[in-house]
């Protein structure tokens, strides 16, 4: 599957000043995929803030990483559907300022935990290897 994604991180420093813009562009997810991680790696540190177009919610770069902006934005997106596990991380990816190491445990599990989300071909609960089918409920 191919992707052309032109995504577009304002970092700001403590007192909300712009430092400056990070861009992406690319038809390959695995390098942006690493970009994020990257970012998120070494962002809690710098105390950086990430905006993109999840416009009125602000994704914090800290120890902890708070994925409910990630939860509402996968029910939403895929209400109604069952899909792979690779689905979802590849619109994780590509969709969200997100990465893929943010997906299963970090979101999907909890999700799982809280009863968002079933998985019929799943061996072990909270656990997301290749082929896991997970199924969202239609959204009211």
């Amino acid at each position: 599957m191919k992707y052309v994604n032109f995504p577009t991180y304002k970092a700001y420093d403590r007192r909300g000043k712009r430092v400056y813009d990070l861009f992406y562009c690319t038809h390959e997810p695995i390098g942006l995929d690493r970009m994020k991680q990257a970012m998120w790696k070494v962002a809690p540190s710098g105390d950086f803030r990430f905006q993109d177009r999840f416009a009125h919610q602000q994704v914090i770069f800290g120890d902890t990483i708070d994925t409910g902006p990630l939860q509402r934005e996968l029910l939403q997106f895929f209400a109604g559907r069952s899909v792979t596990i690779q689905e979802v991380t590849d619109h994780v990816i590509v969709a969200t300022p997100f990465a893929s190491n943010h997906v299963k445990t970090q979101t999907l599990a909890i999700m799982q935990r809280n009863g968002l989300i079933a998985s019929p071909n799943q061996r072990k609960a909270n656990t997301f290897p290749s082929g896991t089918i997970i199924t969202f409920p239609l959204q009211p």
